[in-house]
């Protein structure tokens, strides 16, 4: 398996140039820096207990990997404004225009937060942004975590999206980029109304990789519509493929599908179920929405091609049944898969 060159240069934030000591020196990770007045903070194994890792001022969490992460105020209540605070830093080249790229970084909500929110997000820039204020960045962020309050303060919360470049971009900036009025906010510490005004948020491993160019893909077939299938056996669509984060089936999935209905066709007394499956990334709630879609298209799929709808079930199980680690990219790609099994004949 060939892997993208990450465009970040210090993505996990190991390499410093200074050990830390106190808040405010994002600085000492070495190609990061803070691009409006805020006070971005850098956290590492080698310092003690005000910025140390894990055991720090903020709480305690180990890193998603290696011995360092940053930190920001994603959010403060109103009375002080639109005070935000992100981190920065240049890529190793300039995205290329019209190029699609996958872009990820993990976050935990910090042990003191008082708030948690929605909206983290990631912004591309032409420029090194050097804002004179600690406000909110006004800018649309290139990727955002959705809706979903982002409230784990145990487990590092993966944050993803593809976008195609505009051209040019040399910066990647992460923080909240959305207004106050637009956040969902949750207190963590509602009787404790000095701790509850600020949503903190420890950031690590920060990936920006372009991926490949689309290729029409020639119609794969392993279904053979003269096999006869036992009732109840899980069988795995091995060349059954979708966009990135959505349920639209790519044309090379076409010649696999086409053979499960023409199998079907030739067993009309057949039912089957149709089972969605991804990987651990993200957040449960929204794999388990994105599996049964998936699912379902495969279904509707099947109905185009003239199987009655009522001899088929969906069923999306997000994360639940791993056939593989999800602790490598290779499991977590074999767990995305789409299953089905003949239920009846």
């Amino acid at each position: 398996m060939v892997f993208a060159q990450n465009l970040v240069s210090n993505p996990d934030f190991e390499q410093q140039n200074k050990c830390p000591k106190g808040f405010d020196l994002i600085k000492y990770a070495s190609g990061w820096d803070n691009p409006n007045n805020g006070t971005a903070d850098y956290f590492h194994r080698c310092s003690k207990k005000v910025v140390g890792v894990p055991q720090n001022n903020k709480g305690k969490q180990e890193a998603q990997s290696g011995d360092g992460y940053a930190g920001i105020i994603a959010f403060q209540d109103d009375s002080y404004g639109q005070y935000r605070e992100y981190i920065q830093s240049q890529l190793l080249q300039p995205l290329v225009k019209n190029k699609r790229y996958r872009v990820m970084f993990y976050a935990n909500l910090s042990d003191d937060s008082g708030k948690a929110i929605n909206h983290l997000g990631v912004f591309f820039s032409r420029r090194k942004i050097e804002q004179n204020n600690n406000t909110r960045i006004y800018v649309e962020p290139y990727i955002d975590s959705g809706e979903e309050l982002l409230m784990n303060k145990e487990r590092w919360m993966p944050i993803e999206g593809v976008f195609t470049a505009k051209g040019g971009e040399t910066h990647i900036i992460i923080g909240c980029f959305h207004k106050n009025v637009k956040l969902k906010r949750q207190s963590m510490f509602p009787r404790n109304q000095n701790k509850d005004i600020r949503a903190y948020y420890y950031i690590d491993n920060v990936v920006v990789e372009q991926l490949p160019d689309e290729v029409e893909e020639q119609p794969i077939t392993t279904i053979d519509s003269t096999t006869t299938y036992e009732v109840g056996q899980n069988m795995v669509l091995n060349h059954v493929n979708f966009e990135y984060n959505k349920a639209t089936l790519l044309p090379s999935s076409f010649g696999e599908l086409n053979e499960l209905a023409a199998y079907l066709k030739k067993h009309p007394t057949a039912d089957i179920s149709i089972h969605g499956h991804t990987d651990d990334l993200g957040q449960e709630a929204y794999n388990q929405n994105l599996s049964l879609k998936r699912a379902v298209s495969v279904g509707r799929y099947l109905t185009e091609q003239g199987i009655d709808q009522k001899r088929i079930k969906c069923i999306g199980y997000g994360s639940e049944v791993p056939i593989a680690s999800n602790l490598t990219e290779e499991g977590r790609a074999t767990n995305r898969r789409v299953e089905f099994k003949i239920v009846q004949k």
